[in-house]
């Protein structure tokens, strides 16, 4: 009935598990059969690799430090300008028109929607299940947030006449906002906040769930031949009171790398879909704006006129193109613009791939 492999696992104790001083230890653990499997199988790897020397991996990262100490720089000085840039993007969609709206919001679907494929999900989600509710809490924060700031620059203008320290200084800070800010609204938009995220997530972990399934079996089926070649190495990287972090470390490692190879599949499906929904509201803007100005009253009419799908339909063609040929990368200095939109939309795929969801009713029942 069982296979030879889960046998030792029912009625035995992990090793692990005997030696912990925590008697609640074992709940907090894997329970399934593939996760007590790897749990003995990195036991028995952490084991074996104490007793040989350390693999080359081991000097190579050691090397490649100083590489990761720039990246973290450059993040750093970029992010101003990513800050000045959003607060342009901003200015202009408040003077920009709602018909030339859509058809820039179509040109961005069009040439990058697979990229943006859970975003672009959450604003139908948002558009379709109450956002103008969240739009004012979002406002409501905003109001705060810039009474807050306009009573900070008062304040540093009578602080400069003040020896202040740097503690001094940021509790005095603290006050001025905490006098500012509104705590009851800021209480109710929060709250309204989190309840739509939480809705939005829900609904967006049904729509991809086949994507996260497909994550899930990916990571199961490349742990064991990954525990072998990352094992030894992390044995000599970390020191041993780490040691049981490994399982957990490798079990991250694949399920971050899963999601990524599922999400690229669900991003060339959301590239036609994009494509072809982008073209179609740019044709559409396109037909609108000539229809106006036409005084032909015959090739006024919408629906005889064909302008729309003359332009949509290449417009598709070349948006699918453009997302498979660059594999769905922003070029420069797209990437450098869009990347607080490139951050939201990862932190949102790993909402939709490990938020948890209730097997049952609230209560147990």
């Amino acid at each position: 009935m069982f296979s030879s492999a889960a046998k030792p696992l029912l009625g035995v104790k992990h090793s692990s598990w005997e030696k912990s001083k925590d008697p609640n230890a074992y709940q907090h653990r894997d329970t399934t059969v593939v996760g007590q499997m790897e749990d003995m199988r990195v036991d028995k790897l952490i084991a074996a690799a104490m007793a040989g020397p350390p693999p080359k991996v081991v000097e190579c990262l050691r090397v490649c430090k100083p590489a990761i100490d720039m990246f973290i720089v450059f993040l750093r000085i970029a992010a101003p300008f990513v800050i000045i840039a959003c607060k342009t993007l901003y200015q202009i969609y408040k003077v920009t028109p709602t018909d030339q709206l859509k058809m820039i919001y179509g040109l961005g679907l069009c040439f990058f929607g697979g990229e943006f494929c859970a975003s672009i999900a959450a604003v139908e989600v948002f558009r379709r299940t109450g956002g103008d509710k969240l739009l004012i809490c979002l406002q409501d924060v905003g109001t705060n947030i810039q009474v807050a700031l306009e009573a900070s620059q008062k304040d540093d203008q009578i602080m400069q006449a003040q020896q202040v320290s740097g503690q001094d200084w940021y509790k005095h800070k603290v006050g001025v906002v905490m006098k500012a800010v509104n705590p009851d609204v800021m209480a109710q938009a929060f709250s309204g906040l989190y309840k739509g995220f939480i809705g939005v997530v829900m609904t967006l972990k049904f729509k991809f769930a086949y994507t996260v399934a497909l994550a899930v079996s990916i990571a199961d089926m490349l742990r064991k031949p990954t525990a072998l070649v990352i094992t030894p190495v992390m044995v000599h990287l970390l020191p041993k009171e780490y040691h049981k972090w490994i399982n957990q470390m490798i079990n991250c490692l694949l399920k971050f790398i899963a999601v990524q190879l599922a999400w690229k599949l669900e991003m060339v499906v959301s590239a036609f879909q994009s494509g072809l929904l982008g073209a179609s509201l740019v044709g559409h803007g396109i037909m609108v704006m000539y229809l106006t100005k036409c005084k032909n009253e015959k090739d006024a009419d919408p629906a005889e006129s064909t302008i729309d799908q003359a332009i949509g339909l290449p417009l598709a063609v070349l948006g699918v193109w453009f997302q498979l040929s660059h594999g769905f990368t922003l070029p420069f200095p797209m990437n450098i613009l869009f990347m607080p939109l490139t951050i939201f939309e990862e932190g949102l795929r790993m909402c939709i791939t490990f938020f948890p969801v209730m097997d049952g009713p609230p209560g147990g029942a």
